[in-house]
């Protein structure tokens, strides 16, 4: 039986994608916003993880929890941002590109 806090790996579906969406989003924006400090910023980067997990989920393996997989992509999503940011150049157009 599932507890309350499962959550779906196997993630194929829109609908276990968007339960997987509702039960770790908040948590990927507290850790990408904790170094961004940019709420807009910080909404693209977790939109851009979701994104991305989306179009290669046919090809994910996971060896370690879907939650600490996201909680990574996150914490790397905050660093690319910090270090391609110059302070004149907005660099999530770049980051979107594939």
């Amino acid at each position: 039986m599932k507890s309350e806090n499962t959550i779906i790996v196997d993630f194929k579906t829109p609908n276990d994608f968007e339960v997987l969406y509702r039960n770790t989003s908040e948590q990927l924006f507290n850790i990408i916003f904790k170094q961004v400090r940019d709420h807009a910023i910080t909404e693209e980067l977790v939109q851009n993880i979701y994104l991305r997990l989306w179009e290669r989920r046919f090809e994910i393996q996971l060896s370690i929890s879907i939650q600490h997989y996201l909680n990574r992509a996150a914490k790397l999503a905050a660093l690319d941002y910090l270090n391609a940011y110059s302070g004149d150049v907005d660099p999530i157009p770049e980051m979107l590109t594939p």
